[in-house]
């Protein structure tokens, strides 16, 4: 993330909680709204995942960002990824990564503001699409792509 918090594109963080009730939060900023994906992955026991907006910035979720009326969760059971997939609007956030489990969680943590990172393909069709990882920023670790479609399908996707 830049130096004030803002989430530009995806961020990826790597932890792990020591025992349960313990949690860990992440703060981002989106300064356009943007579509938005958290994805909790690598579990080594159960967490979920949970998305706060941080109205008046403070890292703390108060009374007026309560779970109970402007809240995204994810809390799927043991190892199962946690997905949140939302847009949202410019403003401040907190993703909180919460400890189900009595002993320790280990987890990969990725934060993707898609609305500037994918490169939008439009309507998917039957085709070949060429690109090279970090062809847009040589420092750019991760391509992302949006695409739509009119009917439902079957899709597969092959990196070669």
């Amino acid at each position: 993330m830049s130096e004030n918090n803002e989430l530009l594109k995806s961020e990826i963080f790597n932890d792990e909680l020591n025992q349960q009730d313990d949690s860990i939060s992440y703060r981002f900023k989106l300064t356009n709204g943007a579509n938005f994906s958290a994805n909790l992955y690598g579990l080594t026991n159960d967490a979920d995942l949970y998305l706060y907006p941080d109205y008046n910035d403070n890292g703390v979720v108060d009374s007026d960002e309560d779970p109970n009326h402007y809240s995204y969760r994810s809390t799927n059971s043991g190892t199962t990824p946690e997905f949140i997939n939302k847009n949202l609007s410019a403003g401040n956030y907190l993703i909180i990564v919460e400890n189900n489990s009595p002993t320790s969680t280990e987890y990969e943590l990725r934060l993707v503001n898609e609305s500037s990172s994918a490169v939008n393909i439009g309507e998917l069709k039957d085709v070949i699409y060429k690109d090279v990882v970090g062809l847009r920023q040589p420092t750019d670790e991760y391509d992302y792509y949006r695409f739509k479609l009119t009917n439902a399908a079957n899709f597969s996707a092959n990196l070669y």
